[in-house]
């Protein structure tokens, strides 16, 4: 998406099983709009075979 600034992945050194993924948006808004979209829907259910939980959105203004 255009409004999508960058995106990183942190590992936990001590435990390979604990990540966080950390994204730069240009709003709050174009954030939720991708979290509400097909794409990221697609994503997700991609991943229930990889993650452990559904992931959870934390904003940091």
């Amino acid at each position: 998406m255009d409004s999508h600034r960058k995106t990183d992945l942190l590992a936990n050194q001590e435990n390979e099983d604990d990540m966080f993924i950390a994204s730069r948006w240009n709003s709050r808004e174009d954030a939720m709009a991708f979290f509400r979209s097909d794409a990221f829907s697609e994503t997700v259910e991609f991943g229930r075979g990889v993650l452990a939980d559904r992931p959870r959105h934390v904003f940091f203004a």
